[in-house]
């Protein structure tokens, strides 16, 4: 992949440096290499991956699929760049719709109903903070506390309207959301 290879090259970072000038190589071990590279030529490497080497990577995360996997790498890639341009999460269909695991509840609880019609909210903010939760404490990151830090962003914020960024009613009901014991 040329892109990971430029990417690493230009890498001003020092262990990067250290390792080129210690082991004369500019073959970098994986570990150095993900830190450096962009999330979206991370997700192009996880799909590149033989199956085998995919499954390995989402096997602490419970029952999620290969397919559903690499399209949430994708659509995490998709809101890196909307951040890194400074552009608006709030009140924006995304352009890109996350897969939704069929044998997840809490993903499949994500939707909204007016007027008798069910509305997968898929393509909005608030099922990709789902994603990034659910992947930490899948993981056994939740030290992190990310799910916290959500919630005390939007008990600071009271006025903002969070159906607009895709948040369902029963949000907080949601398995992923709700409050550890």
């Amino acid at each position: 992949m040329i892109s990971l290879k430029e990417e690493t090259k230009r890498s001003q970072e020092l262990f990067i440096k250290h390792f080129k000038d210690e082991y004369h190589t500019t073959d970098l071990p994986l570990w150095t290499v993900v830190e450096v590279i962009s999330f979206g030529t991370l997700s192009k490497v996880y799909s590149i991956l033989k199956t085998e080497e995919q499954e390995s990577v989402i096997s602490s995360l419970n029952g999620i699929n290969k397919k559903v996997f690499k399209n949430w790498l994708h659509g995490l890639s998709v809101i890196r760049n909307i951040c890194a341009h400074h552009s608006r999460l709030w009140n924006r269909t995304l352009g890109v719709k996350f897969e939704i695991p069929r044998k997840k509840d809490e993903f499949l609880s994500i939707k909204r109903i007016e007027e008798n019609k069910e509305h997968k909210l898929n393509d909005k903010i608030f099922f990709a903070l789902s994603i990034i939760e659910y992947i930490l404490s899948s993981i056994g990151e939740d030290e992190l506390d990310f799910k916290l830090k959500i919630k005390d962003l939007l008990q600071k914020y009271p006025k903002v309207k969070i159906e607009s960024m895709g948040f369902p009613i029963n949000w907080k009901e949601n398995s992923i959301w709700e409050d550890s014991q």
